[in-house]
């Protein structure tokens, strides 16, 4: 709930008369999120970040005032610093795609992932120039030492975690494998770079008017456009929904991308996309399994209070489709190796298909 100093300085940001607290819509440890309304009744949505950690605070209102005008997110009214929070029109209260994936309709499903690709698309398209060099203005305006790229420095983490991990199971990360993951990013082709939110969650968006408005811009940053792309391969590798996707539906949202962004972009319809698709898909996987390996030994614990997977299949599922991907060899044979060290301690949970696709489910090897 907004305190009353929260309150004021929301007002005050946005130009707005008092504001009165309506309603709780979400959050996490590093920011909530409030319906809130005027003397008139008119709502708004206030998010305070509650955390300066990983720069969420600068990043988001840097990436909307970049945006604006765009209409591929949520329009800003306000920022403030103190306390740091932002003031967004209020788009009403709608399903996501996440609520889609766990229903039991596989075609609503599937239309609301077709909805995200399309979302996905129009704001890589609305990247151009002035968006890029917007961003990093007002970034740094707020953040003077923040970079606007910061996937290097996600593989340098996960390199770093690997060292420990690999200690602690006896099975040594070796340095080319350290040094291939560091060096990660390097492999992709020229492609133009992208503003995108860095965390397009299923539950990160709005299905509204028959189109998805992407919310969260908390881990905005510019970068190549196809790690958002390769969300729908892992897939989700950010995200507590991260079920199984039908290798079909996620090879015809891929190709959906890339007929929408082909008249812009022609670079990808060409294999140069798809091979980056794989080391992107690659990334994903050990990274993000990197994140949660050493808790995962201890405890198989799943998202409290949500119906998302477990650490322990979503982790061996990752290693077993980054061991079978083409990509540099040390990569994909210490993933070869982890994942059979992992399912000799763990056996082998499989991860299934999200809710709604369940009905033809399928068991991996």
């Amino acid at each position: 709930m907004l305190d009353d100093r929260a309150l004021t300085a929301a007002a005050s940001a946005a130009g707005l008369s008092p504001l009165r607290f309506e309603r709780q819509l979400g959050g996490s440890d590093r920011s909530q999120v409030c319906r809130v309304a005027d003397a008139d009744g008119t709502t708004y949505v206030v998010k305070q970040y509650l955390s300066r950690d990983g720069g969420t605070y600068a990043r988001e209102p840097a990436a909307l005032e970049a945006l604006a005008g765009t209409g591929v997110g949520p329009r800003l009214l306000g920022s403030s610093h103190d306390p740091d929070l932002v003031v967004l029109a209020d788009l009403g209260t709608h399903p996501t795609v996440a609520d889609a994936l766990l229903g039991r309709d596989p075609d609503a499903a599937s239309a609301a992932i077709d909805g995200w690709v399309d979302a996905i698309a129009a704001l890589h398209l609305a990247g151009d120039d002035d968006v890029l060099d917007t961003y990093g203005r007002r970034l740094s305006a707020r953040a003077k030492d923040m970079d606007t790229h910061r996937m290097p420095g996600t593989f340098s983490y996960a390199a770093d975690r690997y060292e420990g991990v690999g200690q602690r199971l006896g099975v040594a990360a070796p340095p080319g494998f350290l040094e291939a993951l560091r060096d990660l990013t390097a492999g992709l082709g020229p492609a133009p770079p992208v503003l995108t939110p860095g965390d397009a969650c299923p539950d990160n968006n709005l299905l509204s008017d028959g189109r998805v408005v992407l919310l969260d811009h908390e881990f905005a940053e510019v970068r190549h456009p196809i790690w958002d792309v390769a969300y729908l391969r892992v897939p989700w590798p950010t995200c507590w929904c991260s079920w199984r996707l039908p290798d079909a539906v996620a090879d015809g949202a891929v190709d959906r991308y890339r007929a929408a962004v082909a008249p812009r972009v022609p670079s990808v319809t060409g294999d140069r996309f798809l091979a980056d698709l794989d080391l992107a898909t690659l990334g994903w996987c050990l990274s993000s399994c990197s994140w949660q390996i050493e808790t995962a030994i201890e405890e198989d614990r799943g998202p409290d209070g949500l119906d998302g997977p477990t650490a322990r299949p979503k982790i061996l599922h990752r290693l077993w489709l980054a061991s079978r991907l083409p990509g540099p060899a040390p990569l994909t044979a210490y993933a070869r190796r982890l994942l059979d060290e992992l399912s000799r301690l763990w056996g082998e949970p499989t991860l299934v298909l999200a809710p709604a696709f369940r009905s033809d489910d399928i068991t991996i090897p």
